[in-house]
C-alpha cells in the first residue's frame, strides 16, 4: 500500500452537452475530438431532425455506453436549446454530481495547447469551479462546397489571436449545487463572486473571470482578452458557403419557433466571421487518432443502418472503402 501522502487523487471527470439539429455530417468527428482528450460522458439532445442525426447517434451509442441521446420535443414558444438544457439538468446531470460539464456546439471543438487531456488542464489550474475558453474564430478557407475531409482539416485560416471577435467564450464548469442552470456559454451560479471561475492563462491561478461576465454580460463588449496561450475553441462557425447556406435553414436553437429569428445568419454574418487573415494547423495536426475513429464509426453506421449515406456526402471511393474496411489513410 502507498503511503498516505503519495496516494493521488482520482483525476476529474468530464462530460459533453451538445445539441443538435440536422447535423449528422459532423457528429462522428466531434465525438472522436472530445473523447481523445479525456471527456468520458456524451450527452446529446436534438429536436426535429429530418437528416440522419438520430440513426448517427444511435450509432454512438452502441459503439460506446457513455453516449446519451435524448430527443427534445420542443414545444411552441420555447427556445430549443434552453429547453435542451433543462431536460439534460434534470434527467442526467443529476447522476453526474461533481463532474466537469462542458456545453459546446457542434462546430466547436476545444484545442489544448499545453496538456494532453482535459483533466491535466484542470489539474494545472487547481480545479477551479470553473474555466471558460475563447473562441478562435476559423472562415471558409476560400471553400465554397463541402469536401470529404475532417472539419478540423479543411479548414485552418482563422482570425488573427487578438482580434476582439475571439472574445467570446464557452465553459467548463463543475456540476455542484453551487450551479443553478446554464445557457450556451456559461453556467449560472448561487453565489458568482464567491467562485473560483478563470480564464486558463498564468497557471496555477488563471486570470479571474469579471464579475460582470459571470451574471451574463457579453464577452465581446469585453476590454480584455481574448487568451488563447493555454486552450481556445476551435470554433468553424461558417464552413464553406454551401454548409453555410445549410446552416440558415436549420435556424437558430437560441429562438423559439415563435420568435423572430431575426435572421442572424445573413451574408453580412458570413463577411464578419469569415475570418482568413492568418493560418492555425494545429488542430489538423494532431487530428491522425480522430480521423480513425471517425471512419470506424461510418463504418459501424453502415454496419447498422446500411441506409442512404448522403448525409455524410461521401465521395465514391470513400464509400467503397468504408464498406470494405480500407485504411483511412489511403482513401484519397
Amino acid at each position: 500500500m502507498q503511503p498516505i501522502d503519495t496516494v493521488v487523487p482520482p483525476r476529474s471527470q468530464c462530460a459533453i452537452l451538445c445539441t443538435i439539429k440536422n447535423e449528422a455530417t459532423y457528429i462522428f468527428e466531434h465525438y472522436a475530438w472530445h473523447k481523445r482528450i479525456g471527456f468520458s460522458r456524451f450527452i446529446y439532445v436534438h429536436n426535429d431532425c429530418t437528416d440522419q442525426t438520430v440513426p448517427a447517434l444511435a450509432t454512438l451509442a452502441a459503439h460506446d455506453p457513455q453516449v446519451t441521446a435524448i430527443e427534445n420535443f420542443v414545444q411552441p414558444g420555447d427556445r430549443p436549446q434552453v429547453s435542451a438544457y433543462a431536460q439534460a439538468r434534470a434527467r442526467i446531470l443529476p447522476q453526474l454530481q461533481d463532474w466537469y460539464i462542458m456545453v459546446v456546439d457542434i462546430d466547436e471543438f476545444l484545442l489544448l495547447k499545453q496538456h494532453d487531456s482535459i483533466q491535466g488542464l484542470l489539474e494545472a489550474f487547481a480545479n477551479p469551479q470553473a474555466i471558460s475558453f475563447n473562441w478562435r474564430i476559423f472562415g471558409s478557407s476560400g471553400q465554397n462546397e463541402y469536401a470529404d475531409d475532417l472539419v478540423v482539416s479543411r479548414f485552418t485560416a482563422c482570425a488573427p489571436e487578438h482580434h476582439p471577435i475571439n472574445r467570446t467564450f464557452k465553459s467548463i464548469w463543475r456540476n455542484t449545487p453551487q450551479v443553478l442552470n446554464n445557457g450556451p456559454h456559461r453556467p449560472h451560479f448561487q453565489t458568482p463572486d464567491a467562485i473560483r471561475w478563470v480564464y486558463p492563462t498564468a497557471p496555477p491561478l488563471g486570470q479571474d473571470i469579471p464579475l460582470e461576465l459571470r451574471k451574463g454580460s457579453s464577452p465581446r463588449k469585453a476590454d480584455h482578452g481574448p487568451y488563447l496561450d493555454v486552450a481556445q475553441i476551435n470554433h468553424y462557425v461558417v464552413k464553406s458557403r454551401s454548409e453555410f447556406e445549410e446552416k440558415k435553414v436549420r435556424g437558430r436553437g437560441w429562438k423559439a419557433g415563435g420568435e423572430s429569428q431575426g435572421a442572424r445568419h445573413t451574408n453580412a454574418f458570413f463577411i464578419e466571421y469569415d475570418r482568413n487573415e492568418v493560418v492555425d494547423n494545429l488542430a489538423a495536426s494532431v487530428s491522425s487518432e480522430v480521423r480513425r475513429e471517425t471512419f470506424l464509426l461510418r463504418r459501424k453506421f453502415l454496419e447498422m443502418h446500411g441506409c442512404d449515406l448522403e448525409f455524410i456526402r461521401m465521395s465514391n471511393s470513400t464509400r467503397q472503402a468504408v464498406t470494405q474496411g480500407a485504411d483511412r489513410s489511403t482513401v484519397p
